[in-house]
């Protein structure tokens, strides 16, 4: 069975490896723990290979403890060689062997003989052709391999999932470098595997019982590992390990089901993370009751705040805040009617009637949804609002009225043509008492006094507060006296 080979992609990538854990606390337990396993573990292989259980080893350490193993193996009456170092330069691979296999062993590594490196450290035949097999296949990772070749496995997609004996998760040492067999097996129940990790294993319950422990609860995690366009992530409850596989076009998942979870896993609601302890909202009585009295909340449409430019309803808040701090003292006592010429969403309308709710107000857009708006917003003048093109005032609803007070955005008289702006002006200067301009810096305008010069519409520009970053600005007219 070989299905990962025929999902392989013509690239690889650069050997790496990332550990994130899942908490401080997993961290402060388990990171301690792992970098014990590794010596135990260590210390485990040099006497197993003492012994015969296997005829040997390749055991990688910092350079800095380089030294003190190969003390360890002359110890054991071993021969070891140093065989490789790693990118960084601080790491030593040593092979370690009984009589000549040491030598036999470093001199297959340099030469790239990989299936002579896995006779002479006794890997079983069943998990050497299986390797050979993967390796013709172009394949490097045979973690899928080794699961779709396993008995106690449930395949659905690209998912199998494994039931097995705790000794039998060689995800493990995909995760956290620590496992007592060899090599990746043929398949995870594989029997010849099993007789030598359970051997080691009591070899190791004897070198350090404590650590012997750790590793069979560690076995027992449920555990998950996936593959995809090169990356391979291992899921553990403490943590979370990539590093670089097998480019493929699809993603295999394999799913570990253990037998133990730790206090001190992350709790999550996919696998292989703990279950809440308490019922997710979405399951409560409370919840489902709710749903069936969801309230409909109106959302703003996309204009309501980006008509003038704002990014956001917050910043249109804050315009219009500091517009209105420059207006109303601009308003005589006795206003009693305003028009607003291009009123959009009609907000800063409403927010100036909740100061003078003596004012009669009246508006104008060209847009019907935005004046729909306003009617709702202003809903007891909602008669006084209309859609018409402001350009053409004089053949609006309010094209024939007199107002105490005009209320217009600088950018529709800026923004249109000479004879329209023109005629815009002049209605302005006969039907209303006072004209107010405004603009916001966000519109990107040039000054009040620039433009309403530029207008030929003179009057008191209130254009100071510009240059230290005001958000609005005026210029107020008073029509003269006939």
């Amino acid at each position: 069975m070989n299905t990962c080979a025929s999902s392989l992609l013509p690239f690889s990538l650069r050997p790496f490896r990332r550990l994130a854990w899942t908490s401080n606390g997993a961290r402060q337990i388990w990171e301690p723990r792992i970098a014990r396993l590794r010596q135990s573990e260590r210390d485990a292989w040099l006497l197993a290979v003492a012994r015969g259980i296997a005829p040997g080893t390749l055991l990688t350490v910092r350079r800095p403890d380089a030294a003190a193993l190969a003390l360890k193996a002359e110890a054991h009456s071993l021969g070891w060689h140093a065989i490789a170092a790693a990118a960084t330069g601080d790491a030593v691979t040593l092979a370690v062997g009984t009589g000549d296999t040491a030598s036999s062993i470093a001199h297959a590594v340099r030469v790239g003989d990989f299936d002579a490196v896995a006779r002479d450290i006794g890997v079983a035949d069943c998990c050497r052709e299986a390797d050979r097999e993967r390796r013709a296949a172009g394949i490097r990772d045979g973690m899928w391999n080794a699961a779709e070749r396993t008995e106690n496995r449930s395949l659905e997609g690209q998912r199998i999932t494994l039931h097995g004996p705790p000794a039998h998760n060689h995800m493990l040492s995909r995760a956290f470098g620590c496992n007592l067999s060899e090599r990746l097996p043929c398949a995870f129940d594989c029997p010849n595997v099993g007789r030598v990790v359970k051997a080691t294993a009591d070899v190791e319950n004897e070198v350090d019982p404590e650590a012997a422990a750790w590793r069979q609860e560690m076995l027992g995690w449920s555990m998950s590992w996936s593959a995809l366009h090169g990356i391979a992530e291992v899921r553990t409850p403490v943590a979370k390990v990539i590093y670089a596989t097998d480019a493929t076009a699809t993603r295999f998942d394999i799913h570990y089901v253990g037998t133990s979870v730790p206090s001190e896993g992350a709790i999550g609601l996919t696998f292989p993370l703990n279950e809440p302890r308490h019922r997710r909202a979405g399951d409560s009585r409370q919840f489902h009751a709710g749903m069936e009295h969801v309230v409909q909340l109106k959302v703003p449409p996309p204009w309501h705040h980006l008509d003038n430019e704002f990014l956001t309803r917050a910043d249109m808040r804050k315009g219009h805040d500091e517009l209105l701090r420059r207006v109303l003292p601009l308003l005589e006592v006795n206003a009693a009617s305003i028009a607003d010429i291009g009123c959009g969403n009609a907000l800063f309308l409403k927010n100036l009637l909740a100061t003078r709710s003596s004012l009669i107000p009246y508006g104008i857009d060209i847009c019907g949804e935005r004046i729909a708006h306003a009617r709702e917003v202003v809903s007891m003048h909602a008669a006084h609002f209309s859609e018409c093109d402001a350009l053409d005032i004089l053949n609006t609803a309010i094209g024939g009225r007199s107002f105490d007070v005009a209320l217009v955005f600088a950018g529709i008289i800026q923004e249109s043509s000479a004879k329209a702006r023109k005629r815009l002006l002049r209605w302005l200067q006969a039907q209303a008492r006072v004209t107010i301009i405004y603009a916001y810096p966000t519109s990107g305008y040039p000054s009040m006094k620039q433009m309403t010069e530029a207008w030929s519409f003179h009057g008191t520009a209130l254009d100071d507060e510009i240059a230290m970053g005001s958000r609005a600005s005026v210029v107020k007219k008073r029509r003269e006296a006939k």
